[in-house]
Parts: structure tokens; sequence; C-alpha cells
């Protein structure tokens, strides 16, 4: 299996309500924004998203997008890392077959070898 540096920049903001609303995240207390050098994990932070169905809302910076939302607690916040971490290594040292959907638990990719049903 071939070693890849995975290069992303997870951006947490904390807005008070002295500060007025933020455009994309609201009076919320807590609010992440993930940037990803890959389109395609860009992406499936999004699927992850809709798919534990929390909304978010993209900015566009230069040639990237960042993907803002507001998790209900750090449990969740690290679950979208984890599951968009696990994607970016299988995306980049895993064949197709193995690759994880949005819907795959953080941390459940052990190998890269397909396991037989």
């Amino acid at each position: 299996m071939k070693s890849s540096a995975v290069l992303c920049a997870i951006i947490a903001v904390v807005s008070g309500a002295a500060s007025g609303a933020d455009p994309y995240c609201g009076d919320a207390v807590r609010c992440v924004g993930r940037i990803d050098y890959d389109p395609r994990l860009t992406e499936f932070n999004q699927r992850v998203l809709e798919a534990m169905h929390r909304p978010y809302k993209l900015e566009q910076r230069g040639d990237h997008v960042v993907v803002w939302w507001v998790p209900e607690s750090k449990a969740e916040e690290a679950e979208v890392d984890g599951r968009v971490s696990q994607y970016s290594f299988a995306l980049h040292g895993c064949p197709k077959e193995v690759w994880p959907t949005p819907e795959t638990p953080a941390h459940t990719l052990k190998s890269c070898k397909k396991v037989a049903p």
C-alpha cells in the first residue's frame, strides 16, 4: 500500500451574539469549516453531512470550497472528520471496491483488502 500525505484545513470559528450573525453559521456557538485540496473530498464531506441530515453551506475561496456546518457535539464533529479522513485514505491507497460510503462509520476501514462476504 502506498503512503500519501493528506492535506486539509479545518477552520473552527466561535461566534458570539455580540459579533452578529455569521453568513455561514448564524448565531451558532461553534461552527466548523473544512477546506480539502481534492474536490472529491469536498464532495464526500457534503455527502456525509447529507447522510447525517446535517445542514451545511458552501463558500468559494479561490480554487477551493469551504464546507461550513454547525456540529451538535464534539463527538459529531469528530465522526464527520473521521469519515472524510477514512475516505481520503481509501481514495489514495485502496482499490475502489473497498472505498467507504458516506454512511460508513469512521474508523471501520482497517485494510485495503476486499473482505469476502
